[in-house]
């Protein structure tokens, strides 16, 4: 039983995880959406509706069909809620924009984890999937939005650095700064994930097409890192649209990139998924020949046994098999005496008349 229910959990376990993997896929969409919504938003431009609704749509069919496995629906109507409210009211710009998208990425962020969470990809057995689904579900998605955030923070210091006191100005100042810290974290974690899951995998197709999407992050990343702003006491507007065409460069990487990671990891989980299958088999197989072993002799006995009980005794005097027991025998008729003697027996009534007509 053993056997057999050790592969039949891990057939579940996996299952599970490839439902996580295509709930990933459609927040993929969403994040890169809300970003862009978001730093629209902060410079006062319309956001792209059309965008953002499909995005939101996207998530909605597949939590519709998987919330219930992966327990997502509450965490996703909040979520839903919180992001129609956004793109019916009022505009919002500067700050209070800021202020507002940066509860709602907060919010998609938190789905990812109960995602990875409830979908069992946080525990994923093997090694180079599972430093995968860590980059997957949390590094890419958080890279992705800090980076948004400090291209976004910087445009709101750069409008009012000139209008603020110094108390106010120093504390613009080191919230620009954290923003830019923020970045490095996921991006230098993401970068060692990436790095180990290729070093421990087997599989060939891992390792080049990821490397050259990471490159690219590479860039951006240490463009972000690089970016010397205040250097003069202000942030002039030519740092600001450098800042832009940052972010536009994080998406347009990270979107390749987030759906090869998501590719890979959900091919590492099928093989897996078939190896549980074929090693099933086999222990079916193994089981069988097994109790055809452990029946074969018992069989073989059985069948002795039988033609033993009908195997005839040894032929009597006259040709025939001698009765088996004494129980046999008390049943037999007795033998006539004059045949046992070898004489005639006497003539009866109508042997003796047809004597005299033969005469």
């Amino acid at each position: 039983m053993e056997v057999w229910q050790s592969p039949g959990d891990s057939t579940s376990t996996a299952q599970q995880e490839r439902r996580g993997v295509e709930y990933l896929r459609s927040l993929g969409q969403l994040t890169a959406a809300l970003t862009q919504a978001q730093s629209t938003a902060v410079l006062g431009r319309p956001i792209d509706a059309a965008s953002l609704t499909g995005a939101i749509a996207g998530v909605a069919e597949v939590d519709a069909r998987l919330g219930d496995a992966l327990r997502t629906h509450d965490r996703w109507t909040g979520l839903r809620g919180k992001i129609e409210t956004l793109s019916t009211a009022q505009p919002a710009t500067g700050q209070p924009a800021y202020d507002a998208y940066g509860e709602v990425t907060g919010l998609l962020l938190a789905l990812y984890g109960v995602v990875q969470e409830n979908s069992d990809l946080v525990r994923e057995p093997q090694a180079d999937a599972y430093y995968l689904q860590d980059g997957v579900a949390k590094q890419l998605p958080e890279f992705l939005v800090t980076t948004g955030r400090f291209s976004d923070r910087a445009l709101i210091v750069s409008r009012t650095l000139a209008q603020l006191s110094p108390n106010d100005r120093a504390s613009q100042v080191g919230q620009l700064f954290a923003a830019q810290d923020a970045v490095s974290s996921p991006a230098q974690d993401l970068n060692d994930d990436l790095q180990a899951a290729v070093s421990v995998s087997e599989s060939p197709t891992l390792g080049s097409h990821l490397f050259n999407l990471l490159d690219r992050l590479r860039i951006t990343m240490d463009a972000v890192d690089s970016s010397t702003f205040l250097a003069d006491g202000e942030i002039t507007q030519i740092e600001i649209v450098a800042l832009a065409a940052l972010r536009a460069s994080a998406v347009e990487t990270v979107n390749p990139l987030y759906a090869s990671v998501l590719d890979e990891l959900d091919k590492l989980i099928v093989t897996r998924l078939d190896k549980i299958s074929s090693d099933r088999r086999i222990a079916i197989v193994a089981l069988s020949l097994a109790v055809v072993l452990a029946i074969t002799p018992i069989l073989m006995l059985t069948v002795a046994r039988l033609r033993t009980r009908r195997r005839p005794g040894p032929p009597g005097r006259h040709g025939r098999p001698e009765p088996e027991d004494s129980e046999a025998q008390a049943q037999s008729p007795p033998p006539n005496p004059g045949w046992s003697a070898g004489l005639a027996l006497p003539a009866g009534p109508r042997e003796r008349e047809r004597s005299g007509a033969a005469r």
